[in-house]
Parts: C-alpha cells; sequence; structure tokens
C-alpha cells in the first residue's frame, strides 16, 4: 500500500500520522460533531458523526465515508476530524496521500485552519485549503467548472477593501476521476508564498509577500482538517446541486498525512536587543526610579468584563506590584488597552519590552490600537520570544517591526499597550508587568534607515564589518515565484564566499527581486549604486529604485559591452544616483530591485550590491 514519496533533499520530517493500528489517535486528532451553525457556514447537509460507520481505520488507512441516512437529521452522516489544540504547524511542506470519493455534491476536503480562530475568527483568522473536490459531472456545474477530475486549492482571509471575506485559488485537473487511484495532495508554504502540488508537481503559486491584507499566512500556526462533506441546493461550492442518492456510500482513503519543513523554518532567530535611546514608559516602576517618569493619565479600560477582574500582585517581575488579568472562565475571551484617552505618538521606538507571567493555554494577542490594532500573537505551542507558560515571569524584547499591519500609524495611537485573550476553556489568569517601548534615537534622521558607512553594502561579504550596516534593518524580496528561485552560491564568487544566484525557468513570465528597510531608507550623501553580476542570459535585465510615493526609476542593462555582457564573467556596474530621476533618494521604500522582464530562462548571480558615498 505505501508508495515511495521523496520530499526533496531539503525537507526534514517533522510529524506524520500512518494510521496504523485500529483506533484513530485521539492524543491528534478530535471529531468534530453534529451539523455546525448553518451546515457547518455553507449550508451543508451531512451531519458529522464518530460513529464506526462514518470513519475508521483499516489496513493502514484512514476511512471517512459519507451514508445515505434516513434516520438522520439532515439525511446524510459523515465525518470530519481535526488536529485543533494538539498539532498545529507554522510553515513547511504539508502532504497527504489520498483517495477520494465521487459523485454529485460530494466536498472531500484536506485544510487548514489559523490557531487564532478561537480569538480573531474566520476569515480573520485565515485559512488554507490544500484540496478540495466538487463531485460530479462537469457538464453538471453552470460554469463547467467542477466535477469528479478536477481539485482545487485555495486561501481564504479578510481584506479590508473589499470590507470582508476574499478567496484566492487555483486548480488542477486530470482525464480520470481522483477516485480511480491514491494521489498526493500537498503545499509549501513559505512565509512570503504557498505552492500547491499534485504528486509532485506544482500547479499554483498564491503570493503574499510584502502584500499587508494576506498577513494571516505568516503570523501564525494552521491545524489540520479531514473531511467529507456532502452539498446541498443552498451550498455554493458543489454549485448548488442535489446530491445523487445512488452513488451512496461514498469512501475518501487517506493513506498518510505528513508535515515536513527546512532547516530555516525549525531555527527560530531572535533579534539582538540592547535597551537605549529615548523611552515611552507605561507601568514600568524600575525605569521610573531611573528618571524615565511613566506617562501621566494612563488608564486600563476593559473589554468585556463580565467574570473578569483587574488586581496586583506582590510578585513583580521589576519593582513592587504587577497587574492581573483574571478570567473566571465564564465568558471566551477578555482585552484590557491602556490608553490616556487622546492619542499617543510611539513613532520611531524599535521595540516593545514586556513581562509576562501565566500558565493559561489560551491564545492571546498583545500590541497597540487605534481604528485597527497592530499585534503579536502567541499560540501554545508556538509562543514567540522564548515565553514559556510555566507561571514564572519572561520579559520579552518584541521588535516594532514584528508586529502586524506594516501600514499601522504608530504616531497616533490610542491604546499604546493592549492584550486580548480568546477561546477561553476555564479560569484564566495572565500577569503583565513592566511595560514600555524604547529604542527611540534623539536625532530625527533616525527615524529613516540611514546609511552610515561609505558604503553600505546589500550583499555583504566577510570582509564587511560591522560598520557597514543601516541602522534597522534590509529585507530581501521576491515579487514572483512562477518557476523562479533564488539560492546561496559559494564558488568563484566576487568577493568574499557567498553571493546569490536567481534561476528563473521562464514559466512565469518574469521574475523580480527587491532590497527594502523596515521603514523608508534616506541616501542622502550617497552618488552610486555599485553591484558585480554575471550571467550568460539573454533576457531583458532592469534595475530600480522605488520610493515612499510610489515613484520608480528603472535602468534597463543592455545586452551591449557597454552595459552588461552575457559572457558569464562577472561584471561591476556603477550607476550615478543622479540618473535616477523622479525618484526621492531621501524616502526611499525598495533601495534596490532586479526585474528581469521576459518569458525566457535566466541563470544570474548578484554579489556586492552596495552604496557608495
Amino acid at each position: 500500500m505505501r508508495a515511495d514519496y521523496d520530499p526533496g533533499e531539503k525537507w526534514q520530517l517533522v510529524w506524520h500520522d500512518e494510521f496504523e493500528g485500529s483506533q484513530l489517535d485521539t492524543k491528534v486528532w478530535s471529531y468534530d460533531l453534529g451539523q455546525g451553525q448553518w451546515g457547518w457556514g455553507n449550508n451543508e447537509w451531512q451531519v458529522y458523526t464518530n460513529s464506526a460507520e462514518n470513519i475508521w481505520l483499516q489496513n493502514g488507512l484512514l476511512h471517512i465515508r459519507a451514508l445515505r441516512n434516513f434516520t438522520g437529521n439532515g439525511g446524510y452522516t459523515s465525518a470530519r476530524i481535526n488536529t485543533k489544540d494538539k498539532k498545529q504547524f507554522y510553515f513547511g511542506k504539508i502532504a497527504a496521500r489520498m483517495k477520494l470519493p465521487r459523485g454529485r455534491a460530494i466536498w472531500p476536503a484536506f485544510w487548514m485552519m489559523g490557531s487564532v480562530s478561537d480569538l480573531d475568527p474566520w476569515p480573520f483568522s485565515g485559512e488554507i485549503d490544500i484540496m478540495e473536490m466538487r463531485g460530479g459531472q462537469a457538464h453538471e456545474f453552470k460554469d463547467g467548472d467542477g466535477g469528479d477530475k478536477k481539485i482545487y486549492g485555495s486561501l481564504h482571509y479578510f481584506n479590508s477593501l473589499a470590507n470582508g471575506h476574499v478567496a484566492y485559488g487555483e486548480a488542477a485537473s486530470l482525464d480520470r476521476p481522483f477516485a480511480d487511484d491514491f494521489h498526493i495532495f500537498e503545499v509549501e508554504w513559505y512565509d512570503t508564498h504557498i505552492i500547491y502540488k499534485l504528486d509532485g508537481k506544482a500547479y499554483g503559486i498564491a503570493q503574499y509577500n510584502g502584500v499587508n491584507e494576506m498577513h494571516e499566512f505568516r503570523a501564525w500556526p494552521y491545524y489540520l482538517l479531514l473531511q467529507v462533506a456532502v452539498g446541498g441546493p443552498d451550498t455554493l461550492f458543489t454549485g448548488k446541486l442535489m446530491p445523487d442518492d445512488s452513488i451512496f456510500p461514498q469512501t475518501m482513503q487517506v493513506d498518510w498525512v505528513r508535515v515536513y519543513q527546512t532547516e530555516d523554518m525549525m531555527q527560530k532567530e531572535e533579534k539582538p536587543y540592547q535597551r537605549q535611546g529615548i523611552t515611552y514608559n507605561v507601568s514600568s516602576e524600575t525605569l521610573e526610579q531611573q528618571g524615565e517618569s511613566v506617562a501621566t493619565g494612563l488608564r486600563l479600560d476593559v473589554w468585556n468584563t463580565n467574570g473578569f477582574s483587574v488586581t496586583t500582585d506582590k510578585d513583580a517581575a521589576e519593582g513592587n506590584e504587577a497587574t492581573v488579568l483574571r478570567s473566571d472562565g465564564s465568558q471566551s475571551w477578555f482585552g484590557v488597552g491602556y490608553t490616556m484617552g487622546s492619542k499617543v505618538d510611539l513613532g520611531g521606538y524599535r521595540f516593545l519590552t514586556l513581562s509576562l507571567r501565566t500558565k493559561s493555554q489560551a491564545a492571546f494577542k498583545l500590541g497597540a490600537s487605534h481604528s485597527y490594532g497592530s499585534w503579536v500573537y502567541f499560540v501554545p505551542g508556538h509562543d514567540p520570544y522564548g515565553f514559556k507558560r510555566d507561571g514564572q515571569w519572561h520579559t520579552l524584547h518584541i521588535p516594532i517591526s514584528d508586529f502586524l499591519q506594516p501600514e499601522f500609524d504608530w504616531a497616533h495611537v490610542d491604546y499604546p499597550f493592549a492584550l486580548v485573550a480568546g477561546g477561553l476553556k476555564g479560569p484564566t489568569e495572565i500577569a503583565i508587568d513592566n511595560i514600555h517601548f524604547d529604542n527611540k534615537s534623539s536625532n530625527p534622521d533616525d527615524y529613516l534607515l540611514i546609511p552610515k558607512a561609505t558604503e553600505y553594502y546589500f550583499e555583504k561579504d566577510d570582509r564587511l564589518g560591522a560598520a557597514d550596516e543601516l541602522k534597522g534593518e534590509m529585507k530581501s524580496q521576491i515579487w514572483t515565484y512562477q518557476g523562479f528561485e533564488r539560492t546561496k552560491a559559494t564558488a568563484n564568487c566576487a568577493r568574499g564566499q557567498e553571493c546569490t544566484r536567481f534561476v528563473a525557468d521562464g514559466s512565469g513570465h518574469w521574475f523580480g527581486v527587491a532590497y527594502a528597510g523596515t521603514s523608508l531608507t534616506k541616501l542622502q550623501g550617497y552618488r552610486t549604486l555599485e553591484f558585480t553580476i554575471r550571467t550568460r542570459s539573454q533576457g531583458q535585465l532592469k534595475v530600480g529604485m522605488i520610493d515612499e510615493d510610489g515613484q520608480e526609476f528603472w535602468f534597463k542593462l543592455q545586452n551591449s559591452p557597454q552595459a552588461l555582457p552575457r559572457d558569464g564573467q562577472w561584471h561591476t556596474i556603477s550607476l550615478p544616483l543622479s540618473d535616477f530621476t523622479g525618484v526621492n533618494t531621501k524616502a526611499l521604500k525598495t533601495v534596490f530591485a532586479l526585474v528581469g522582464e521576459d518569458s525566457v530562462p535566466y541563470d544570474i548571480e548578484l554579489d556586492a550590491v552596495k552604496i557608495r558615498k
């Protein structure tokens, strides 16, 4: 039964269920039961059960069977299982080998939900559909889009411009029904994009790098779900078709479910912290003793006061007392926020520092808020910044750049600190102390990202020192992933031991890579953009900059001896910044971008990209 599966050299197995034995592992999986609200939100007709008629293990396979059941509510029974609160995953390759059911209105699915769904309900929590099928014959659907030979992969999220739920999907088809044989359905989930694959071959890519509206897919872990649903006349996904009672029962067989991650995904890099500069003190007694006064007029607002209290505790992280937030569990959530009743300017601060203590397994988020919030999320099993739910104090230094909503206006904040907990399943206690913002420079220019040295390198080599850095953080971006890959090269680089290689197979029709600061970059006093590049690729190339207003300028690297010979040798290109007309180099959003404009293969190596005075 087991088929060979090669996830790829870079992927390491971190969790799997091979469905051996005779019973479902309930330490990992839970059953969804009943009809849910409005037919699980989709006007589905089935009732989910944990009956052995609907779900069982046999011969190393998980079976989920939909039955026509005239005695049950809705007339159909089936099963759905999930790993909520038991197993959750944050990036990786998530794959399952399955044989699907078939038939009109049958809806098998292998998918993921954001683990903060108790805190931020769908669609705010996000949804990743690895595989869904609209059962039936293609001609039965009004648009011809569906049937037993076609599957879909989709993302669901909240979009503020649409003021609601938005979905983005990809599809793959076969010349025979998916019920005829086993297939491997998978996604590769990165912090910038998701690749959909069927039997190891990519059939779609969803990108969200730099898209503020899609932070759901890079901010928290997700849990798994497996199901066979039955649609009805009001079920949009299954075409509002009536089930064909002659095809029942229908069974989905699952050989295995596996999760892989790369070494980079398993490593959690923390940003270095050293307290310095100007401080905004919310509640720290120690800083007050050092001359940093607490902001005057702050009060603590409580949201959802039922069964909730705020007290103080002498067992403090610093000073004489801490603030303790307690819920008796009668409500599913609570929230608090410090406010002055007027706007607070937190622009330029680089870290939020606070101390936390809890044993609670509730998910919570903390951050700042005005008309909407900018948050960092804490999910049991995936808490950031080394935080542990062990009942001990932990002091956290959270970079402001880690908070969601990059467009959040930190200069006009109603609540400089807020904490919201959700999904409470019993009494909950969270203690907070020592809250303050810091690392704000007294130099107004430091609100921008400013190169300090006479030369600043984007692609650094091992001979460059700490002086050749920015007063902030520079991040690389990829603008399209279709047929494109960025890797490190270590052989015959122009400088040092490493350079960067970009390879595009042409299927994406273009590619783009860029370097951008976490805030604006100011290049005052700099005169030249310089980089070293080699390639034999004949496609059009251009480099450019983009400022805060979206104005951009591009310099085409023509295939000529005067510009860029395509001879596979290293060449250094120097471009005067004065030639980048129309771009405000004192407020750059993208400091360097490289774009290939043609539907042809590219193989390019880049090294020693720098700005010179």
